[in-house]
């Protein structure tokens, strides 16, 4: 374990919760100490007197033997100037944790030598602000001396209690739930502590517990007075769950953190948790340097959601806190861009860096204008390789967004430039198959795999597009490189489906589709395995495929899987299976578009309806019309993102039922 790192003293960290918990309970175990009822468990008091000394920046040498402790106590004196230095406060509180230590071991209610006492303790609670009254109500069940730890203690906590209930919530301070056993116990002085410092906290903690002391309304009224919880759920300990329940019950904002090794309960497994690595001697510095922008990021996140209770109190999601980073990374570049801009330095370099981080985060976009920034500017000031990267990244960014002709162009500009790479060239090969030009993105994907000849992803396409064309030999040739490659792989097993579809053993490339969907972990071919289903006239299997793809597909996949069944039904039956099988074909289109065009639609009609308001236009609609639909009604499969007509109203007009709707009074009639 590496030594512990103590973060500054501040005058700041003595915050009044910090005081009086503090203060209350070092003055309740410095007395503790001293009793022989302390002496079973004085290791781990001992330690915790020591801990804290640590803390705040005083001399530690508590002593480790029962034995010693009196000496070393007559000497307790000495270091109240100090605790004085730190915060007068502290040393308030201190002095009344020992007076109420005294008074509850002694049973001195209602005696003639405890009114000195009562009166001191007083003094200080007026001091304070506090009520006077508090101190006698300490003993609730009489005078007999305290005999026991929790005797001694159970009365001091129930004070400590009242003398926090008056406080304001701190936001700036956070409760620390931790596993009071090793090496936790290690880890607050040196990793927690410091974390929440350089996150801009002062961390509070409980004391521990010592036995069967009601320690619990304590550890609410901390969590009700702290702003944040900070929970530890390595082990996931019973009693760091439950004071996480309080916090997220309170609507305090919970950071959890976690140990590589340790995974989360399984009602936190879609809370963010921090992850940390206690491998290394020296892990704690490094965690903290880590981590502490983590906690500030989450903080962030928080303040953003302050309007929502329910939020907060459910804990952060991942992307809460990626939402929130991507709004302090704009902020952060816009304020680069402008320092660039008051120095008269060039902004392109800048758009460029922050074009390509827009692709990794899947804003493409954002990136498109990031890259359009660049390229307004870097050719016309020499900055050619600027400029064709610009291209290059901007034909990347328009391809998910299924702009293909402006990649295209974008993407033989940064070629034309004199950027030769396997990359480009395989995307120009997507593009123009998606374009419908088989034979040209068929040539690009070979000069793809010319300049990089293991390269998977080109061999994949070389694949697709071969059984496009019923190249079966390429197929062939193309899988069993892939198999070279990579043996066990999703792809080789693709690859084998594809084989197989372009040859007419569709049961058998369906077996494969799945089998690659299997090995990819769920994330790809879907509709592959639908299609090969479907062309067999397996309407479950195909029903079942594509349902299972639309939950993890987007809008382009969707419309891919369209693309393919026009093509593969097109190349694949004659006049009579298609006839046949023109129901299976219909029912599968109408599942694709019912969850692709409401989404489309709701997206770029402006409008600013959403998908599930589409859909239930769509549902009445059905409901209402049935299955003959009359014309100008919105139906739940349309083939554009076109805003919805208003359906004719029903009438028993002459020419009702006759496929005609009557036109309107006063309207001109058109010739047949």
């Amino acid at each position: 374990m590496a030594a512990a790192r103590q973060p500054e003293v501040k005058a700041e960290l003595f915050s009044p919760l910090y005081c009086r918990v503090n203060g209350f309970m070092l003055g309740v175990f410095s007395v503790m100490c001293q009793f022989k009822l302390a002496r079973p468990r004085y290791r781990f008091f001992s330690n915790r007197l020591r801990t804290f000394l640590l803390e705040i920046g005083l001399p530690a040498d508590v002593p480790a033997r029962h034995s010693d402790y009196a000496a070393w106590e007559a000497q307790l004196p000495a270091l109240l100037p100090l605790l004085r230095d730190r915060s007068k406060q502290l040393v308030d509180f201190m002095m009344l944790g020992v007076f109420a230590a005294h008074y509850i071991r002694l049973g001195l209610r209602n005696r003639i030598d405890a009114e000195p006492m009562r009166r001191a303790a007083r003094t200080v609670m007026e001091r304070n602000g506090l009520r006077r009254e508090a101190f006698d109500d300490l003993v609730r069940g009489g005078s007999k001396p305290a005999r026991t730890v929790d005797e001694l203690v159970s009365p001091a906590l129930r004070m400590l209690v009242e003398l926090v209930r008056g406080l304001r919530p701190e936001p700036k301070t956070c409760f620390v739930a931790m596993p009071f056993s090793a090496p936790f116990e290690d880890y607050y002085p040196s990793f927690y502590r410091p974390m929440l410092a350089r996150a801009g906290y002062r961390a509070i903690r409980a004391w521990g517990g010592f036995g069967r002391e009601d320690f619990s309304p304590l550890l609410v009224a901390m969590i009700l007075k702290s702003g944040v919880v900070l929970a530890d759920v390595s082990t996931s300990s019973p009693n760091v769950i439950w004071e996480v329940g309080v916090a997220q019950g309170a609507g305090k904002p919970v950071f959890l953190i976690q140990g590589d090794k340790h995974e989360a309960p399984a009602d936190l497994a879609s809370h963010v948790a921090l992850g940390y690595s206690a491998a290394s001697p020296e892990w704690p510095d490094r965690a903290v340097d880590e981590l502490h922008v983590s906690i500030a990021l989450q903080a962030a996140a928080i303040d953003k959601l302050k309007g929502d209770p329910i939020r907060i109190a459910s804990g952060l999601r991942g992307t809460d806190v990626q939402s929130m980073a991507t709004e302090l990374m704009d902020i952060f570049w816009e304020a680069s861009f402008n320092g660039s801009r008051s120095r008269g330095e060039s902004v392109d370099p800048g758009h460029l860096k922050r074009g390509l981080e827009r692709i990794k985060s899947r804003r493409w976009a954002d990136a498109v204008a990031d890259f359009d920034c660049v390229l307004d500017h870097g050719f016309d000031r020499g900055e050619g390789g600027v400029y064709a990267a610009a291209h290059f990244g901007r034909g990347l960014a328009l391809l998910p967004l299924r702009r293909y002709r402006e990649a295209e162009t974008s993407l033989t500009s940064a070629a034309k430039l004199g950027l030769s790479d396997a990359l480009l060239m395989r995307l120009l090969a997507e593009v123009r198959f998606n374009l419908g030009r088989a034979d040209a993105a068929r040539a690009d994907v070979d000069r793809a795999l010319v300049l990089g000849p293991e390269d998977r992803d080109a061999l994949l396409l070389r694949t697709l597009i071969a059984a496009r064309q019923g190249d079966l030999d390429q197929c062939r040739r193309d899988g069993e490189e892939l198999g070279r490659l990579s043996p066990r792989g999703p792809g080789t097993i693709a690859a084998a489906g594809y084989l197989n579809l372009a040859g007419g053993d569709f049961a058998k490339a369906a077996d494969l589709f799945r089998k690659a969907r299997v090995l990819a972990f769920g994330r790809a071919w879907h509709f592959e395995a639908g299609l090969a289903a479907l062309l067999t006239g397996d309407a479950d299997g195909a029903d079942r495929d594509y349902r299972v793809g639309l939950r993890h597909g987007s809008d382009s996949d969707i419309d891919d899987a369209l693309r393919d069944i026009r093509f593969w039904t097109g190349r694949v039956w004659d006049a009579q299976a298609m006839q046949a099988n023109r129901h299976l074909v219909r029912k599968v289109r109408r599942l694709l578009l019912q969850v692709r065009t409401p989404r489309a639609w709701a997206r770029e009609s402006g409008t600013g309806r959403t998908a599930a308001a589409a859909t239930a236009k769509s549902a009445r609609c059905r409901r209402r019309h049935g299955s003959s639909r009359p014309r100008g009604c919105w139906p739940a499969v349309r083939r554009g993102p076109s805003l919805p007509r208003t359906a004719p109203p029903q009438s028993t007009a002459p020419g009702a039922g006759t496929g005609r709707t009557p036109a309107p009074r006063g309207a001109p009639r058109r010739r047949s």
